[in-house]
């Protein structure tokens, strides 16, 4: 299974039997605050505005990672 992108759904473990799986490099899997669950998101371990080799703002470093 791959590694799961900002934004999407995570589990906190590895643990075999995980329901979705955990987050790529640079992110963090963080329980949402905006809804009362036990659901989690991955999320930029660093959330700071970058600049782009193309000369673009991206709001983390994960948009430049993925190009978005």
């Amino acid at each position: 299974m791959c590694a799961r992108s900002e934004g999407e759904l995570c589990d906190d473990t590895s643990e075999f039997g995980a329901k979705y799986g955990v987050c790529g490099e640079n992110l963090v899997c963080s329980k949402r605050s905006d809804v009362d669950s036990a659901e989690a998101t991955c999320r930029c371990q660093v959330e700071k505005m970058v600049c782009g080799s193309d000369k673009v703002t991206y709001p983390t470093i994960w948009s430049v990672h993925v190009g978005k």
